[in-house]
């Protein structure tokens, strides 16, 4: 049996879906505001819905739209919001899939990066977002006492990004009044993206770093993500380990799994 929440949500994609393709059962159910037709009642509602999304995409995306321009991403977001209508109550939440959907559609082909700018806009956005949650504290003298038998992950505030093109960079720019990127986009960029006390970092990393952070996430233990780095470059010695080793325990941004 349906609950009274399945049924809810089942009416507004239903009226979701009308809204965005003209569907006649969604007319016949309008009931008409004064002299309006049904048509003209969905119309007006139409106009308001596409702009709403729009607005709520643009200010996720902002350094996409920076880009892309105007025409071309509210022709973006026209698009979008036709193929993933919104399902969700909070319209900040809406265009998780937008980064998806900006790599296969045929505005971006001429814009090689700006799928992975979306991409970091939205994981910027969900960081912000996220919930201040302090990870459990690690006791680390378990861990260097047996550096094989505890597996990590991040905490629900803290992210790891990873891009061939200088996607920070541009983002950083995006209120610029420019015309043009002055800059070399083909930048490689690795960060750590993390919320403490309300305020949201962004720290590049270094190729090590990030494979050391980037195993840990993935819940390997502190032996196996050392031997992962050590893979990468053979000529990292104890002195960069250290180093490594003192920077996760001062980020405090893992936790035991």
């Amino acid at each position: 049996m349906n609950s009274g929440k399945d049924l809810i949500k089942a009416i507004q994609s239903k009226f979701s879906d009308g809204v965005t393709q003209s569907s006649s059962e969604i007319l016949e159910s309008v009931i008409p505001i004064s002299d309006m037709t049904p048509e003209k009642c969905i119309e007006i509602y139409r106009k308001g819905y596409f702009a709403r999304l729009t607005e709520s995409l643009g200010e996720t995306f902002e350094a996409t739209w920076w880009v892309l321009g105007d025409d071309a991403f509210f022709e973006l977001c026209q698009s979008f919001i036709h193929a993933t209508p919104s399902r969700v109550y909070d319209l900040s939440n809406y265009g998780q899939s937008f980064p998806e959907y900006v790599e296969s559609h045929s505005l971006a082909n001429d814009v090689p990066f700006v799928h992975d700018l979306a991409r970091f806009e939205w994981t910027f956005k969900d960081v912000f977002h996220s919930p201040n949650i302090f990870p459990n504290k690690v006791d680390w003298s378990k861990v260097v006492a047996e550096p094989g038998a505890h597996l990590f992950r991040l905490s629900k505030s803290a992210r790891i990004f990873e891009s061939n093109y200088a996607v920070y960079e541009i983002w950083k720019m995006r209120a610029n009044s420019a015309d043009a990127l002055n800059l070399d986009i083909h930048q490689e960029t690795r960060l750590l993206i993390y919320k403490h006390l309300s305020q949201v970092t962004v720290r590049k990393l270094a190729s090590d770093e990030f494979c050391l952070f980037e195993n840990l996430s993935n819940g390997n233990s502190l032996e196996n993500s050392i031997e992962a780095v050590l893979k990468l470059d053979s000529q990292i010695g104890a002195e960069r380990v250290q180093e490594l080793f003192s920077t996760i325990r001062q980020l405090d941004i893992l936790e035991l799994r």
